[in-house]
């Protein structure tokens, strides 16, 4: 049974026996154990350690003496250990790892520590254990660790005990091969028979692939990268194709013949510390030796070995010499004896030992009984069988023959149809995917025997619009699944030109496509003759919009010109007005007549299922002629264009005197109209004057309703990304030409709201380009300069070169420039407005150390005073800029008597609607760094005292409230400091030491402006996730308070006033002014159209899309 075979095993025992030196009383206790722990430290081996722990005795005397149970006392004492029964594999585990209590840390013992081969037991057993011969051990297995003590790798040295394997003796060099002729050429040149026959060489246990690539180039005399490389690829991925015959083992980089290329297999190593020039090489069945050679890499040399294990005469090796092996993972080699003794020391040392008793060996026998030789056969005959089977059914193949005599060649489809619709004419052949292309020509012919002439096989591919031809399969040694044959592939056999008389185009590139035709409305009215009798399409079918479709192939190398007259002649429409429309994806592309005949159809990318659209295009001369265009009121006419767009054009006239009542024209253009002509239409129905036609012009607008560039009269509707319901505005002013550009202007200092549009040529100067904004916008003349302006409405540096042209300066139609007045300052030079925050009461009034805020007053814009322009280098510092606006006129004189200095200025950057903002920090940071532009506007105040707010402080204004009252106090500034963080004890604890109130007494909320409301601030408790996320910390600079400079603090005393309220007789007139301008806003929206205008479509409201894009200039 094997429930105690453990124990059996490994158990012994150990007695422990402590002697009275005055009466003899011994006492013993007996324990087991499975191994013996041996000290390295101290000991130089096993045998030594061993004598310490069971060979010496120690001496129980003064503090240590021991209580004796019979003289009651204490006394004298000796204690010893001995073994009294020794298990049958004896185990010893050495004590490698330790603990430096100096340094405090783990550490290996890395020092030499040996062990023997033959180890007697007997000098540390009881005495009735000397006489007996199981006290010899014989070292059987060595567990190695290789690594420190943090981490290693463990792996086993195994003695062959029982020999169960015939071994022959060690080549001791490597066979020499000559190199190739003097141009370096093997008399083998092909790779796969170079390295077959080098591995053969070295033997089972193969060898690394560096070794390899070194025996190639000294047998072939050229290296891999020079020689094979450039057909073969790298080495790896030339191993790795021929898998079958090379095992490559990327992990350890290791290379040998398959399983089925050498008739034996010997697991190998490619530890670098033992390489397999020590291992040997198994005999095969036949007795014939294979040796293992000797690797030229061999990082450690092993000593030969002795007379006693060196092979017999008769090639057999000595018995008694003990074979090892090394077991490394899945690694096996096999390890000379005397290379245990590498094991004694280092980072690569022995960790446990195995011994077993050292008995007389049986005679060894090679011999294998007959009854298991029988039964082995008999399996391995069964197992060839299933092996053959399976691999028939793995690589069989089913093709599918089709004969050149049962197809027709449809030349307008490109593709081979089958001459008789009934059956199928296909024949099915069966065949080994391993046998070559020849092989399967035979099978063929066989199967073909009434075939006359020569026969070709091809690669076909049935289509959707028919059978087409590929490649041809050439003749060679190469197998069908190396041909590209896979199971169900078409072959097509025919004579390898023409098919019934007629040349055949083959290949890719005149592959056919199947697509849906569809002839429009207008096209049908002429009464196409359709495709009935036409052998390339299917019988025309009715589609959901009543319009005749069918099917038809087309060759992908097809010009877009043959194309075009080949779809004229089948549906009667002139190819000089057939007009053709791409459907694909659910979007339509207008096939252009300029490049027809240099592109395919092919290149157009399409894809068996698109759709063609054929309708009847309008010439130029119609258009311009008077053109009948389909309108809203005429329903029951239809068009003579399509397609078309339906467009609204409505009056932005000024002048509506002018106009007719209806304002709102509605019309359905085709895609090919002009703007002119449209033009002409809107003039026509709005009742304007023809001959002033020039002075208007169309304008799309965008999605915030503002108007775009006017579109070009001589470009047609789809050239300018109109779509479906497109909404135009008929504007006074020209339109621009091919050489022009329409641009926009601004005057700084006036309305915002108002630009002016003028047009202006290409190669005009920014001079000239000025000269006629002045006459435009008719301002005095004096200094002054253009300023570009962004899509966000953002003023942007000037045009600084005044003799360049538009388009060099990147001037495009659409833009919108500013007219500033003075000249452009120089390149890098800032010119910042800047503004007097004024104190409430004083010059400079300061309340308990707390400053008054600058909106203490119902209008803090009141307290703003222009006091002048700062001109400012943007490399300069922010202490810089200080320092000039000290120098300014309004406030020098008292700077200069209070001796400021400029650190006693706040910086702030303004708003829009002149509202402070954000302060500029750190009085070493540049100006460009700090986000300012020419055009920044900044608030300054002059402060009492030095001022160095960090990046971490924010700038607060606290109102207490009044009790019992809808007001508050004036405000105070309070600097809170948020370096430990944000939140809302930071905070109330702050605002309570600044307004000497309790904390607990404090009620505080947020005041936002653009909406007049108080939000209260009150602590949050937001719960983590599961398991180790921590909770979520609470930041008043987020959502919902983003609390920044500047923010408005309400503080509520509860002690006297319980009132929830937070709001002020200001806010409810702020409210009711901002729900009046919403109603007005929504009902100019919904205002209903006049009794002329015209019946307009419904829609609904139009909501603009604001998005915030950061500025990267």
């Amino acid at each position: 049974m094997g429930h105690d075979l453990i124990s059996r095993l490994y158990h012994g025992t150990v007695v422990n026996q402590i002697t009275c030196r005055d009466c003899g009383r011994r006492n013993e206790r007996e324990e087991t154990f499975q191994d013996l722990t041996m000290a390295v430290h101290g000991n130089r081996g096993l045998e030594e350690a061993l004598s310490s722990y069971y060979c010496e005795s120690e001496e129980m005397e003064g503090d240590n003496r021991y209580c004796c149970d019979e003289c009651a006392r204490l006394v004298c004492a000796t204690k010893s250990a001995k073994l009294r029964t020794l298990p049958t594999i004896l185990t010893f585990s050495l004590l490698r790892f330790s603990f430096d209590f100096v340094k405090c840390e783990r550490y290996k013992e890395t020092g030499r520590f040996t062990f023997p081969r033959l180890l007697d037991m007997r000098p540390y057993c009881e005495m009735g254990l000397l006489g007996r011969e199981d006290c010899m051990y014989e070292l059987f297995s060595v567990i190695v660790h290789k690594g420190g003590c943090h981490g290693g790798h463990y792996h086993a040295l195994i003695c062959d005990v029982s020999h169960l394997g015939v071994w022959t003796g060690l080549i001791d060099e490597e066979p020499k091969v000559e190199n190739g002729s003097a141009h370096g050429q093997d008399e083998c040149p092909d790779p796969v028979e170079a390295c077959r026959s080098i591995l053969n060489e070295a033997g089972n246990c193969g060898l690394s692939l560096d070794v390899l690539c070194r025996r190639l180039q000294e047998k072939t005399g050229t290296s891999w990268n020079k020689g094979h490389r450039a057909r073969y690829g790298p080495v790896t991925k030339f191993l790795k194709s021929h898998a079958n015959i090379f095992d490559y083992n990327a992990a350890k980089n290791w290379v040998s013949l398959s399983t089925g290329v050498a008739s034996t297999s010997f697991p190998v190593s490619g530890d670098a510390e033992r390489s397999t020039s020590n291992g040997c090489a198994a005999v095969n069945e036949e007795g014939n030796e294979r040796a293992c050679a000797k690797s030229a890499d061999s990082a450690l040399e092993a000593p030969h070995v002795t007379s006693k294990g060196d092979a017999d005469a008769d090639g057999s090796f000595n018995m008694e010499e003990r074979q090892w092996f090394d077991f490394d993972d899945s690694r096996v080699q096999p390890v000379r004896e005397q290379e245990l003794a590498q094991q004694f020391e280092g980072r690569e040392s022995a960790y446990m030992l195995f011994y077993r008793p050292r008995r007389a060996k049986k005679k060894w026998s090679s011999e294998i009984p007959q009854w298991l030789v029988d039964e082995v056969t008999i399996l391995n005959t069964e197992l060839i069988a299933l092996r053959k089977q399976h691999e028939q059914q793995l690589h069989t193949l089913t093709l599918h023959l089709h004969l050149s005599p049962l197809y027709a060649w449809d030349a307008e489809a490109g593709a081979l149809r089958p001459a008789s619709p009934h059956g199928d004419p296909a024949l099915p052949l069966c065949t080994d995917a391993r046998v070559g292309v020849t092989q399967l020509r035979s099978e063929i012919e066989q199967l073909l025997e009434s075939w006359e002439g020569p026969l070709a096989m091809s690669l076909a591919k049935l289509l959707p619009a028919g059978l087409h031809i590929y490649e041809p399969l050439q003749d060679g040694d190469r197998s069908l699944s190396e041909a590209g044959l896979k199971d169900g592939c078409n072959l097509f056999i025919w004579d390898g030109n023409q098919v019934g008389g007629v040349p055949i185009a083959t290949g890719k590139e005149n592959e056919p496509v199947l697509l849906d035709l569809v002839v429009s409305g207008a096209a049908e009215a002429d009464g196409p003759r359709g495709p009935s009798s036409c052998a390339g399409g299917s019988q025309p079918r009715v589609g959901l919009d009543s319009s005749p479709s069918w099917q038809r192939g087309f060759p992908k190398a097809l010009l877009l010109g043959g194309l075009r007259s080949a779809l004229a002649a089948e549906t009667g429409i002139p190819a000089q007005t057939l007009g053709l429309a791409l459907s694909q994806g659910g979007r339509s592309v207008w096939l252009e007549r300029e490049r027809e005949d240099s592109v395919t159809v092919g290149s157009l990318g399409v894809v068996d299922g698109d759709q063609l659209m054929l309708f009847r295009e309008c010439t130029q001369d119609a258009c311009q002629s008077g053109l009948k265009l389909e309108n809203p009121s005429d329903k029951g006419q239809q068009s003579s264009v399509t397609p078309s767009l339906r467009l609204n054009i409505k009056s932005g006239l000024l002048d509506e005197c002018r106009a007719q009542k209806s304002s709102t024209v509605e019309l359905t253009c085709p895609v090919d109209t002009v703007v002119s002509t449209i033009k002409s239409l809107v003039l026509e129905k709005m009742h304007l004057e023809a001959e002033a036609a020039d002075g208007y012009c169309l304008r799309m607008a965008d999605s915030t309703g503002r108007l775009l560039s006017p579109m070009r009269e001589d470009a047609m509707l789809c050239d300018a990304g109109l779509q479906q319901d497109a909404l135009l505005t008929l504007c006074s002013g020209r339109a621009p030409t091919s050489g022009e550009l329409f641009l926009s202007f601004t005057v700084s200092g006036g309305p915002d709201s108002l630009e002016l549009d003028f047009v202006v040529p290409q190669t005009s100067t920014i001079r000239e380009c000025l000269k006629l904004v002045l006459n435009k916008a008719n301002v005095s003349a004096g200094d002054w300069h253009l300023r570009r302006v962004n899509w966000c409405g953002d003023v942007g540096e000037p045009l600084y070169n005044q003799d360049a042209t538009l388009q060099e300066q990147g001037v495009q139609g659409g833009d919108v420039l500013q007219l500033t007045e003075g000249p452009p300052p120089t390149k890098g030079l800032l010119t910042l407005s800047v503004w007097l925050l004024k104190p409430a009461t004083g010059f400079l009034a300061v309340e308990r150390g707390a400053r008054e805020g600058p909106d203490a007053g119902k209008d803090g814009t009141k307290r703003l005073s222009h006091i002048g322009e700062v001109h400012i280098s943007g490399i300069a510092f922010l202490d810089d800029l200080r320092a000039k606006v000290l120098s300014l006129g309004a406030v020098q004189p008292e700077a200069a008597a209070l001796t400021l200095s400029p650190r006693c200025v706040r910086v702030r950057l303004l708003e829009e609607g002149l509202k402070p903002g954000k302060i500029l920090r750190n009085g070493q940071q540049q100006l460009r760094n700090l986000g300012l532009r020419g055009t920044s506007q900044l608030c300054v105040q002059i402060l009492p005292q030095e001022e160095v707010l960090g990046p971490f402080d924010l700038l607060l204004q606290l109102q207490l409230r009044v009790p019992g009252e809808r007001r508050y106090r004036p405000p105070r500034e309070m600097i809170l400091d948020t370096t430990q963080g944000c939140t809302v004890t930071s905070l109330r604890n702050a605002v309570a030491q600044t307004l000497q109130i309790p904390a607990q007494q404090l009620e505080l909320a947020k005041r936002f402006p653009d909406t007049s409301k108080w939000v209260c601030i009150w602590e949050t408790t937001s719960k983590g996730g599961k398991g180790k996320r921590r909770q979520n910390r609470e930041n008043l600079r987020q959502s919902p308070f983003f609390l920044h400079d500047g923010d408005t603090i309400g503080v509520k005393d509860l002690s006297v006033d319980s009132s929830p309220d937070f709001s002020t007789a200001e806010d409810d007139e702020q409210n009711l002014r901002l729900q009046t301008e919403k109603k007005q806003k929504d009902g100019k929206s919904q205002k209903p159209a006049g009794d002329g205008a015209a019946t307009a479509r419904p829609r609904r409201a139009e909501v603009a899309l604001s998005i915030s894009v950061a500025d990267y200039r």
